[in-house]
C-alpha cells in the first residue's frame, strides 16, 4: 500500500511540473534517512523518473536506493554540501545541467573516498533526469553599452567548446575533449569537458557491443523523425533521457528501418541507465514473441530502479 501511494503522489508531483511554463524548471530532491544501517538494508527509493519537457529532476541518489543524512540537523548531507560547494565555485556560463552534473560526481567520488565504511558501501551516485531543450545559463551574458553581448575572454577557448558541443558521434566527442583539455589545461571549463568526455566513453563502450544495434548512421536521423536539435548531441555524450526520446521519435516514424531503429535506441538508453526505457524494450520483445529477451529487459528495469505504474499491465506472457 505505501508503494502505490509513493507513486502515485511522485506521479502527481511531475505531472503538475509539465504544466509549469518556464524556460527550465529544477526539482531537487534530497529525500535521507539518518541511520545507516536501516538505509544500508533498505531496498526500496524513489522510482525512476523521466522529466517532463523543459524541466531537469535530480536526486539525491540512485532511483531505486537510499540516501544518509547526519544525525544532527544542523549538518548538510552530502548532496546538499555537493550542491552548495559546486554553486559557489561555478562560472556563470556553466549550464544548470552541467552544473548538477558537477554535483553527481563530487557526492559519488566524496562517498567513494569516505573515511567510514559504511558510508563508503552506501556510495550515493544521484539520479539525474534531464529534458532541458535549451542550454540555460546560471547567468546572462552582460550586454555591453554598445549593445553587442561581449566577446568570451579566450575566444579560440570558446570556439573548441563549441566544437565538443556540436559533436553527434561519441568518438568525435572524446576526441574534441582530448584537443581542449591538451590546448586549455587551465581552463575552467575543463571539470565540465572531463564528465562530458567520460559520458561520451560510456557510450562508445556501449556501442562495441554486439547487443546493441545501433550504429554511426543512427545518429543521423531521417527528415521524418521530429527531435530537437540537442537529442542527438546530448545522447553522444551518453544522455539516457535522450537516447530514450530519440527512440520514441522513432516509434513514430513510418521509415523502412522504424522499428529497428526503436529497438536500437531503447537498448543504448537502457544501456545508460534508463529503465523506463528498459521496461518498453521488455513491451516491444513481448509483443515480438521474444520471452526471453523481454524477461531480461525487465529485469534490467527492475535493477535501474524502475517500477513500472500500476495503471499499466506488466506482467510477462
Amino acid at each position: 500500500m505505501l508503494l502505490k501511494q509513493s507513486l502515485k503522489v511522485q506521479g502527481e508531483l511531475f505531472r503538475l511540473l509539465g504544466q509549469l511554463q518556464a524556460d527550465l524548471t529544477l526539482a531537487l530532491i534530497d529525500a535521507c534517512r539518518t541511520d545507516v544501517s536501516t538505509a544500508l538494508a533498505s531496498k526500496s527509493g524513489l522510482n525512476q523518473v523521466e522529466a517532463p519537457k523543459d524541466c531537469i529532476v535530480s536526486f539525491s541518489t540512485q532511483a531505486g536506493k537510499p540516501a544518509i543524512a547526519p544525525s544532527s540537523p544542523d549538518q548538510m548531507t552530502f548532496y546538499t554540501q555537493a550542491l552548495i560547494n559546486q554553486f559557489s565555485n561555478a562560472t556563470d556560463q556553466t549550464s544548470f545541467d552541467e552544473l548538477l552534473y558537477l554535483v553527481k560526481r563530487e557526492v559519488r567520488e566524496t562517498m567513494q573516498n569516505h573515511p567510514v565504511a559504511p558510508i563508503r558501501q552506501l556510495a550515493q551516485d544521484p539520479f539525474i533526469a534531464d529534458n532541458s531543450r535549451n542550454r540555460v545559463l546560471l547567468a546572462t551574458a552582460i550586454e555591453l553599452p554598445d549593445g553587442s553581448m561581449g566577446a568570451p575572454a579566450n575566444l579560440a577557448e570558446a570556439l573548441q567548446w563549441k566544437q565538443i558541443e556540436q559533436s553527434d558521434w561519441p568518438p568525435e566527442v572524446i576526441r574534441q575533449c582530448d584537443i581542449f583539455l591538451a590546448r586549455f589545461p587551465q581552463s575552467e571549463q575543463v571539470e565540465l569537458v572531463k564528465i562530458k568526455r567520460d559520458g561520451a566513453k560510456n557510450a562508445v563502450l556501449l556501442l562495441s557491443r554486439r547487443d546493441i544495434k545501433l550504429y554511426r548512421s543512427s545518429f543521423a536521423p531521417p527528415e521524418d523523425v521530429t527531435l530537437n536539435e540537442r537529442e542527438i548531441r546530448k545522447a553522444a555524450q551518453g544522455d539516457k533521457d535522450a537516447a530514450a526520446r530519440i527512440a520514441r521519435g522513432y516509434r513514430q516514424s513510418s521509415i523502412e528501418q522504424a522499428a529497428f531503429r526503436y529497438e536500437g535506441w531503447l537498448q543504448f538508453a537502457a544501456g545508460l541507465g534508463n529503465g523506463i526505457a528498459a521496461y518498453e524494450l521488455a513491451l516491444f520483445y513481448r509483443d515480438a514473441g521474444q520471452p526471453q529477451a523481454a524477461a531480461e529487459a525487465e529485469a534490467k528495469a527492475i535493477e535501474l530502479g524502475y517500477t513500472p505504474p500500476l495503471s499499466l499491465e506488466h506482467t510477462r506472457k
